[in-house]
């Protein structure tokens, strides 16, 4: 078998996912998982975008990712509003302090009315749902002009390019431990991982098991920073606490939470990380091949 029928057709995942994005928010009403649907096709493509990166010109890279960035803007707002709930839940539910924990009732109120009053603007007219249609319908359209089949080393260039910005943004997170780092490294890590699912079942449990791994780090990183927001969140929201303690505690609990969640993800993303780009590029390529 040919190297390049071993290896995906990036053009063609990244038109299947715009397509199936676009045909998620069709559905009627658009509920929540059909945006979530459309969210993870969005990021599939976006990850097939990076494959093609050095085939494109600059201008073509940066507008098609510009639409597809637009599209999903509006998606990631009800995402984030439904995620914090389910964030806070979660926390309260783990809670097994001495002392209660007042105010989470008005604080749950307070997000699910966030949540009511975002879904609405983004169902309504032309707002969210109009514009992600909008810019998912010109992606769509500027992607049946990238015709051209890339050939197997330069996907493999833009798997190792992928790779290599995420060892960076690990380093940068080693050193600074700042949440815009870990969520640099998070996409990334996402970016790659959707890369290497690209890769037919044909081609083994190897190249599977690293994108796997790549996953749950994506997922442990996501987790993360859904605490982060959270904890932001909540800093500003005195006035919903009754007494100032019940705020101290909850922030307590979720920096704990969250430093775990840190150690955890770091320790895991220096396994993965720790090959060099050409080394794990040739890795997946040497598994890519298949049997000879």
């Amino acid at each position: 078998m040919s190297r390049r029928r071993n290896t995906p057709a990036a053009h063609k995942i990244l038109r299947k996912e715009i397509r199936r994005a676009d045909r998620a928010l069709q559905r009627p009403g658009a509920g929540d998982e059909d945006i979530h649907d459309a969210r993870r096709h969005i990021k599939k493509a976006r990850a097939a975008l990076r494959l093609l990166r050095c085939t494109l010109s600059k201008s073509q890279f940066e507008g098609e990712d510009a639409l597809l960035r637009e599209a999903a803007q509006p998606l990631g707002t009800l995402r984030d509003d439904k995620i914090l709930l389910q964030s806070l839940k979660d926390i309260v539910v783990h809670y097994r302090g001495a002392a209660p924990l007042s105010g989470t009732r008005t604080l749950r109120r307070r997000l699910t009315r966030d949540l009511t009053v975002d879904r609405a603007k983004f169902l309504d007219g032309d707002g969210g749902l109009g514009r992600a249609r909008g810019a998912l319908h010109e992606a769509r359209r500027c992607a049946r002009r990238l015709t051209k089949r890339p050939a197997a080393n330069q996907l493999f260039h833009g798997l190792r390019r992928t790779y290599g910005q995420g060892r960076a943004a690990l380093r940068q997170s080693k050193e600074s431990l700042d949440a815009e780092h870990l969520h640099a490294l998070r996409k990334r890590t996402k970016y790659l991982a959707h890369q290497l699912r690209a890769f037919p079942p044909s081609h083994g449990a190897a190249i599977s098991r690293t994108a796997t791994a790549f996953h749950k780090l994506s997922d442990d990183l996501g987790e993360h920073h859904d605490l982060t927001v959270l904890g932001d969140r909540i800093a500003h929201c005195a006035r919903v606490f009754p007494d100032g303690q019940s705020q101290i505690r909850l922030l307590a609990l979720i920096e704990q939470h969250r430093v775990g969640l840190e150690r955890r993800a770091l320790l895991l993303a220096d396994r993965l990380y720790r090959p060099k780009r050409r080394q794990f590029a040739g890795r997946i390529r040497h598994a890519a091949r298949g049997p000879h």
